[in-house]
């Protein structure tokens, strides 16, 4: 934006209020031009996402653009003007595409759902399996807490963002998921920090709630906050279970109570939290040895096709969209048709 305004004459920083409200006529004329002009600069210097595309997807330089007003009314506190005639001049933009290369390349790659025996493949994979520098060992901590995670993804479709920090660097936050997180229904009581003996004797119509704490469709957990989701208690034959998994983690854990709302639910160790990298690395490793699957294969999944596997198998059960949109914790619809 900066090179942009540079080139053609003008302050990166439009703070006049009145071109930018349409109080100023001539002014507004401006500022509507300065924006359409960057729209076509930044698309014009673009490369695409991937080889295989012809050009570059126009509504990317959109949202660059609308990055660029986020971040000034965020930090010079100024609203600049409708993004109104730039949307329609990114709709021809977008003709001029289609024109030239047809519609494929408009059309975004999307990770494909797993399936009941993916997600089962990926529990069974044996001991000592490994990619890489890491090794499969379901007895160790690591392992109990990366098993309670595909679980729980696989029954309650969280974000990446909800299981796991972006890097290493990322510090702790209130508001993930937290030993705290969870409530035990056990006999018809709720406990908090349950011991060995008590979870015991768990049977069919217990479970775990998990408490949901903020998304990125929901920073201040105002809509999905005070709607746990809720994770049953099944036996062993009749196949996986997050509750089970989560009440192993909650075993091996030992988290006293006064330290639960600060401990990430999962990690490597208590008190630690997975990152994005650890957290898709073994979820490579038991997709691919647990379902015999190769590397290339196995890229046309992420971490995000449990989420996409729940609505799928919530949509195949007859599900109700509304029904579906509050389970997953969707607020709009374009996903959820998606």
């Amino acid at each position: 934006w900066e090179r942009v305004c540079l080139r053609l004459g003008t302050n990166p920083v439009r703070a006049d209020v009145a071109a930018n409200k349409g109080l100023d006529p001539v002014g507004y004329m401006e500022e509507v031009e300065l924006a359409c002009h960057a729209l076509i600069i930044f698309y014009a210097e673009m490369r695409p996402r991937s080889k295989k595309d012809p050009a570059a997807d126009p509504r990317s330089a959109l949202a660059k653009l609308r990055g660029v007003w986020r971040y000034s009314k965020r930090v010079h506190k100024v609203e600049m003007v409708s993004l109104t005639q730039v949307q329609l001049a990114c709709k021809g933009l977008c003709r001029e595409y289609i024109e030239a290369y047809g519609v494929a390349g408009l059309v975004p790659e999307r990770k494909l759902p797993l399936t009941n025996d993916l997600i089962d493949g990926m529990l069974a994979c044996p001991d000592g399996a490994r990619r890489g520098g890491l090794c499969v060992d379901w007895a160790s901590y690591k392992w109990k807490a990366l098993r309670a995670t595909f679980a729980t993804l696989a029954e309650s479709g969280e974000r990446k963002d909800e299981i796991a920090k972006a890097s290493a660097q990322t510090k702790f936050r209130k508001g993930r998921f937290t030993f705290d997180s969870l409530r035990f229904k056990v006999g018809g009581a709720t406990l908090v920090n349950p011991s060995a003996a008590e979870l015991a004797g768990m049977a069919q119509g217990d479970g775990i709630y998990l408490a949901h704490g903020v998304a990125k469709n929901d920073p201040m957990g105002t809509w999905f906050a005070a709607t746990p989701s809720f994770l049953p208690w099944r036996p062993l034959a009749a196949g996986r279970c997050a509750c089970r998994e989560l009440v192993a983690l909650h075993l091996a854990a030992q988290v006293p109570s006064e330290l639960r709302a600060t401990t990430p639910l999962f990690g490597q160790w208590p008190g630690a939290e997975f990152t994005h990298a650890e957290v898709d690395a073994a979820f490579l490793l038991l997709l691919m040895v647990g379902n015999g699957m190769s590397e290339e294969k196995a890229r046309a999944y992420s971490v995000h096709s449990f989420r996409i596997f729940c609505a799928c198998a919530l949509l195949k059960a007859n599900c109700p969209r509304w029904l579906i949109k509050r389970l997953l914790r969707w607020r709009g619809d374009d996903s959820i048709e998606i």
